[in-house]
């Protein structure tokens, strides 16, 4: 019988050594367990910074603006076209070159009319010589004729000593001839037809501007465009050579509803952006204003000119925003920096710890670039040089981390 009991016994402690050892390996199993799960709590990633653009808040006037289109005109444009035949020997012969008053736009070959004044010029000569016999040969030896020819005397002696030149010496020779002739010193029909003189004159005039035609030279400092001529080519009479545009006179023609005829003044300032140069702005002012509305269009001109009108074309399609309103010294913020929650108007400011932090705003006023701002309330409020956030800000929240990649003005 005690060996049943001792066997009984003996398997009793077994059996109680294996449940206590099952149970302090799970003890160990499970701190295990803990302890893990304890690191990687610990090694859980930081919050990741939204990248953001801000810009320095900062206190200016906001300009209210209406906008409309507008195409580039130029007002001054001077065709140039052939007034002689000839080939074409010197010249501008491409489009876009600026020239400077003076400067040499185009030449045709002037031989043959310089070869036509000479020949004017000696017909000229011819008649005065005519008319020279005719006034030797005076019925009386007046007073008067006396002195007439004395005056012509000392003209010519004039002329020969280089005192005057040809020109001058034709004119007044014509003009000492012609009182003659009315004070009966000499007979006019010797004057117009025997000696020549009126047609021989009217020759070399007409050669002299032939000559004059064959060189045109730029009248104002501008472009070349349109150029339809080249070295060599024969042109006649008539012919268009090319056109230059004043730089001076592009204006930005824009059309203008006539309820909103009431903001335009001559002076005001316009801005202008073009769809050609995106990325920059060009100041001006209304220059002028067509009194004359189209009656289809319900429209007037107004023609602006700009201050900095460099690498612009004729033609050019612009946008055009004319100042309404000026609303002074208010915070000036881009319209992106504004957003709406809840029914109210916010901005998110960078604080010192590089957290988004909503500020409610009221908004006084704004265009299609900037709006002005000023505190909705006293408990929280906006200073100069606070960094507005004015990029990637529509899933910021209240406190989130931010990095400021750039600042803007």
């Amino acid at each position: 019988m005690w060996r049943k009991v001792g066997g009984f016994v003996l398997i009793s402690f077994f059996c109680f050594f294996v449940q206590t050892g099952c149970t302090f390996f799970n003890s160990n199993s499970n701190a295990e367990n803990i302890n893990s799960k304890t690191v990687e709590s610990d090694n859980t990633p930081s919050e990741i910074p939204v990248i953001v653009t801000a810009a320095k808040l900062k206190k200016g006037d906001l300009v209210r603006q209406i906008k409309t289109e507008g195409v580039v005109v130029c007002r001054e444009i001077f065709s140039i076209k052939a007034k002689v035949s000839g080939r074409v020997v010197d010249g501008v012969f491409e489009n876009g070159k600026e020239v400077k008053k003076g400067d040499l736009l185009v030449s045709i070959d002037d031989r043959k009319y310089r070869l036509e004044m000479m020949q004017a010029e000696s017909k000229l000569n011819k008649a005065i010589a005519t008319l020279a016999v005719e006034e030797v040969s005076l019925k009386k030896k007046s007073k008067k004729s006396e002195e007439f020819l004395k005056k012509l005397k000392k003209l010519e002696n004039e002329y020969k000593t280089e005192k005057i030149d040809f020109d001058t010496y034709i004119e007044k020779g014509f003009e000492l001839r012609k009182e003659a002739a009315k004070k009966g010193l000499i007979r006019s029909s010797i004057v117009m037809e025997r000696t020549g003189i009126a047609s021989a004159r009217y020759s070399l005039e007409q050669a002299k501007i032939n000559l004059e035609y064959c060189h045109i030279k730029a009248p104002f400092e501008g472009i070349t465009a349109n150029c339809e001529v080249f070295k060599g080519k024969e042109v006649q009479v008539g012919d268009h050579l090319l056109d230059l545009l004043n730089k001076d006179s592009f204006r930005v023609k824009a059309s203008i509803i006539e309820s909103e005829l009431k903001f335009l003044k001559k002076g005001k300032g316009v801005e202008v952006r073009f769809e050609a140069f995106p990325n920059k702005v060009f100041k001006g002012y209304i220059d002028e204003i067509n009194p004359v509305i189209d009656e289809k269009t319900r429209t007037a001109d107004a023609y602006i000119a700009l201050k900095n009108a460099k690498n612009i074309y004729q033609g050019l399609y612009a946008n055009v925003y004319i100042d309404t309103e000026r609303i002074k010294n208010k915070f000036i913020v881009p319209n992106s920096a504004v957003l709406t929650r809840e029914g109210r108007t916010l901005i998110f400011v960078v604080d010192e710890t590089n957290h988004a932090k909503w500020v409610y705003v009221k908004v006084v006023g704004k265009n299609d670039f900037y709006s002005a701002i000023e505190n909705a309330s006293d408990y929280t409020t906006i200073k100069e040089g606070d960094l507005v956030i004015v990029s990637n800000n529509l899933t910021l929240g209240h406190g989130s981390l931010v990095e400021v990649k750039k600042v803007i003005n």
